[in-house]
C-alpha cells in the first residue's frame, strides 16, 4: 500500500490555449533551388557550357529567320516599287 500512495501523475492544464511556434528553415531557399535545378541538369544532361552553346545555336537561328523575313519584305518593296516605276514609264509613253 505504500507504493500507491508514492506513485501520482500530477497534469496541469493551461487557461490560455495560444501555442506559439516559430520555425526555420533547414536549407536557405537560395540553396534548395541551386540543388533542385542541378537534379534536372545532371538528369537531363544540362550544364552551363551546354547551355551557352543552346544559346549561341538558338540566336544564331533567331537572327538568321529574322534576316530572311527582312530580305522577302526588301524584295517585296522593290518589285511593287519597280513595277509602280514601269506603269509610271508605260503611262507617260502612252499620252
Amino acid at each position: 500500500m505504500k507504493l500507491k500512495s508514492l506513485l501520482s501523475i500530477n497534469i496541469y492544464s493551461s487557461i490560455n490555449n495560444v501555442i506559439k511556434t516559430e520555425t526555420l528553415p533547414s536549407i536557405p531557399v537560395f540553396v534548395f533551388i541551386t540543388n533542385a535545378l542541378s537534379t534536372f541538369g545532371i538528369y537531363f544532361g544540362i550544364s552551363l557550357f551546354a547551355t551557352q552553346l543552346m544559346l549561341e545555336n538558338g540566336l544564331k537561328f533567331i537572327s538568321k529567320r529574322r534576316q530572311i523575313i527582312y530580305n522577302n519584305q526588301n524584295n517585296r518593296t522593290r518589285k511593287i516599287r519597280h513595277e509602280r516605276f514601269r506603269l509610271k514609264l508605260v503611262n507617260s509613253n502612252n499620252y
